[in-house]
């Protein structure tokens, strides 16, 4: 018997059907939530790689709203090493633009100095692949 609206007890058979089924031997939680932890073991396999596959993998199954993925481990600090490296490589772009600009005490000629060096960058690859023969002999 539960007790039901009203303080009055009703029968378990009433509102349920029992049956035999499978259940986990262990529900464990993570920040009041249902976990479960996948471990894995990569041998002769970048971590970058396996992160990458089993992201993908993730996708595949195509998870309901609700349920999240989380790294933890190596894994962790490689996710947090790229985040911290993008926000060092855009805040380095702030600065250099801000030391341009108190330089030449413009708003625009830092900008196209800074797309200069850009497409430099990008033309040096290219133009020694064109003109390869053009090296200097050793």
């Amino acid at each position: 018997m539960i007790p039901a609206a009203g303080g009055r007890l009703v029968r378990l058979n009433n509102v349920t059907e029992l049956s035999a089924g499978k259940a986990p031997g262990q529900i464990d939680r993570y920040n009041r939530e249902r976990e479960i932890t996948v471990v894995a073991n990569l041998f002769n396999k970048p971590l970058v790689e396996a992160m990458t596959q089993g992201s993908a993998a993730i996708r595949e199954l195509g998870l309901l709203p609700g349920y999240s993925t989380l790294y933890s481990g190596q894994g962790k600090f490689i996710a947090e090493a790229a985040q911290n490296f993008l926000l060092a490589l855009i805040l380095s772009l702030i600065f250099i633009y801000m030391v341009l600009a108190a330089q030449f005490e413009s708003f625009v000629h830092p900008i196209t100095i800074m797309l200069s060096l850009l497409l430099t960058l990008v033309a040096i690859p290219v133009f020694y692949s064109l003109f390869d023969d053009l090296r200097a002999p050793a």
